[in-house]
């Protein structure tokens, strides 16, 4: 029996060291000492940091560093080398940064601030693919259905006509889930939405609001189970009924036998301080106070309430924590109410910075474990639709039509829109926009009460919710002419039955367009960019990064005309701040310039053909993961080939233990 016991100790341990190897990781960037100069003239310390690390595909680094001292520069091998980064990759100068590996072979990264990379602030990381082999494909955790409302509907948030109990009348019989998202629909600088505790709400209070944002439309994504309160803290909004509460449960993914639930720790949001907020307290050990008896694990959210320019909130070490000193935070963040979540385990501490707050007790430390994510075998997925993104108009774009005002009636006419599909609005900024309305809005061409308008382009719209969408360009006369889009909205197929195989997804690339040379005039060679981009493969998805120095240089998306002329006079979309990231989004030839006079009848212009990528076959091919954008931030191990590799396997190794242990 206790041999058995040990064999099946050893297929545990074995599951559990694949489950991780599996999933990406984040890594902070030296640890404790974060990015910055080495001490001591130790120029090989992050050469000694990545040593003996395996850096995997889809895993994330952290580079923790003060605003303003330090940056990180994604360059090439040669300017790693040189410490130059004239041609750089990429460039994070707000710290923390968040890059995500998304692509095998070395990374290079240094610091832009002269003199600080000769001096050892430099990192080279070996990436390889994730362990993704197996045989049949295993089945995927259960996720519960979330679902975006907009709050009042086509009314928007706003004070409610001759109707004070208007928004808890739209809420009733509704049914919130955590990972539902609520979208408050309201004109900046008229409104607000303040999340506030319970009795602020009865008393249309928002002195010590958890949050509030500004800036319409807001989305809030309810994540946590309970009563959430909101208001608009603009006097006499609420008062007037302007207000809503909602009621979250936890979501319903049961269906037949009840599934074991996936492997996924539940987090909370702590308002430090609870109504007092981030201050200096009337008592030196008032935080240490909050925080004893509390549980914290990774994932959760420390929300500090504080007036910006009077408060701020530092990460610091544990001896910056008993020194009261932020000379080397981890971070600090200065206005307020700031969000900080808790990504690892162990001790973490935070002070305000501000002289003399901290040594008065404005300062928190919280212990960090792991959530508890013990679960049974995972249940099979559930079928979610492919979606599909749609540039409205195709190559003619966003425009007032000529001579055929149904001219956008028949560019939908028979295409089948899904909840989840994205609609490209290409247009010049200052000469279009894109307005959603209401139907009696479509059928007047009136924005005065649209849901929401934007105003650059080219603008992506995400169709969140079945039935009819209403767009027009609310430029006086668009509409009227043509400039108007209805799409009708289905749900996608998530019938059940037999549970169909998901559909094979390309994975995408990002491209540096010139690679090292970057976007600028070529130098005694004008087919240099037509040279590069040959043999290269593009797909839909794929993105194009053109560094280039701001103000120097720009990028113009045209026509096949415009590209031919050198026109950018009805350019589809122009960027002009570098380094500019434009992600092909349909098949077919796409045409770009730089639209500075001589520039492109100098060489600088690039035409790429796309195509769909290959989803042909039956199941994925696993070991090839989807590529993420530099510095943005993927949820590691959700609907990739590795996480299920890595289900099936602990579930094979569980097996086996368990019959050891009979």
């Amino acid at each position: 029996m206790g041999g058995k016991s040990t064999m099946a100790a050893l297929f545990v341990i074995l599951a559990a060291n694949l489950l991780q190897s599996t999933y990406g990781r984040t890594y902070t960037v030296g640890d404790s000492t974060g990015w910055g100069i080495p001490a001591n003239n130790n120029d090989d310390f992050y050469d000694d940091w990545a040593d003996n690390k395996d850096f995997l595909v889809g895993d994330v680094l952290v580079f923790n560093f003060t605003n303003g001292q330090h940056n990180v520069v994604e360059v090439t091998e040669a300017g790693y080398d040189a410490c130059n980064a004239a041609n750089p990759v990429s460039t994070v100068s707000t710290g923390p940064a968040r890059i995500t590996l998304n692509r095998t072979g070395e990374y290079y990264f240094i610091c832009g601030i002269p003199g600080h990379c000769s001096a050892g602030q430099k990192l080279n990381v070996e990436v390889r693919n994730g362990n993704t082999t197996g045989g049949v494909t295993p089945s995927t955790p259960v996720t519960p259905t979330t679902t975006t409302y907009t709050v009042g509907d086509s009314t928007g948030w706003r004070v409610p006509t001759n109707n004070d109990d208007f928004y808890e009348d739209w809420a009733d019989n509704k049914h919130f889930v955590v990972g539902d998202v609520l979208v408050f629909n309201f004109t900046t600088g008229q409104h607000n939405v303040a999340e506030v505790t319970e009795d602020a709400y009865d008393d249309c209070n928002t002195a010590n609001a958890i949050s509030t944002l500004t800036t319409g439309p807001a989305r809030i994504t309810l994540n946590k189970t309970g009563d959430h309160y909101f208001i608009c803290s603009v006097p006499g909004h609420c008062s007037a009924g302007q207000k809503l509460k909602v009621e979250v449960r936890t979501g319903n993914t049961t269906g037949g036998v009840a599934p074991s639930p996936p492997v996924t720790p539940s987090t909370t949001t702590f308002t430090v301080g609870d109504s007092t907020g981030w201050r200096v307290p009337t008592n030196d050990d008032f935080y240490e106070d909050w925080a004893d008896h509390k549980h914290f694990v990774v994932g959760d959210v420390l929300v500090f309430n504080f007036t910006t320019g009077q408060h701020n909130v530092a990460e610091v070490t544990e001896d910056g924590y008993d020194d009261c000193n932020a000379a080397n935070a981890i971070s600090t963040l200065t206005t307020g109410p700031a969000r900080i979540t808790l990504n690892k385990t162990g001790d973490n501490y935070f002070i305000c910075s501000v002289p003399g707050h901290c040594s008065a007790g404005q300062k928190l430390k919280v212990e960090v474990r792991t959530g508890n994510t013990t679960g049974g075998v995972a249940p099979s997925p559930p079928v979610t639709p492919s979606t599909t993104t749609f540039t409205v108009g195709d190559s003619t774009g966003w425009r007032v039509p000529t001579n055929n005002d149904d001219f956008y009636e028949d560019w939908a006419d028979h295409k089948d829109f899904v909840v989840g599909d994205v609609l490209v609005f290409n247009f010049t900024t200052g000469q279009h926009n894109v307005a959603e309305v209401t139907e009696d809005g479509y059928d007047d061409c009136n924005a005065a009460n649209a849901i929401s308008t934007l105003t650059t382009g080219p603008a992506r719209i995400t169709l969140n919710k079945t039935g009819d969408n209403y767009f027009i360009c609310s430029v006086p006369g668009h509409c009227s002419a043509g400039q108007k889009l209805k799409v009708e909205v289905r749900t996608g197929n998530t019938t059940g039955g037999v549970a169909p195989s998901p559909p094979v997804t390309p994975s995408t690339t990002t491209f540096t367009v010139g690679d090292s040379t970057g976007w600028r005039v070529p130098t005694n060679n004008d087919d240099f960019y037509e040279d590069w981009a040959d043999h290269k493969d593009f797909v839909v998805g794929d993105v194009l990064v053109f560094n280039f120095t701001t103000g120097q240089h720009n990028v113009a998306e045209v026509t096949e005309d415009g590209y031919d002329d050198c026109n950018a006079a009805n350019a589809i979309s122009t960027l002009t701040t570098g380094p500019a990231r434009i992600t092909l989004n349909r098949t077919g030839d796409h045409y770009f310039i730089c639209s500075i006079p001589g520039h492109c009848s100098a060489g600088q212009k690039l035409k790429v053909e796309v195509r769909n990528g290959n989803r042909t076959s039956t199941s994925p091919t696993p070991g090839t993961p989807s590529a993420a954008a530099p510095g943005t931030s993927s949820s590691p191990g959700t609907n990739s080939a590795s996480s299920h590799v890595a289900t099936l396997s602990l579930v094979f190794f569980m097996s086996i233990a368990m019959t050891l242990f009979c």
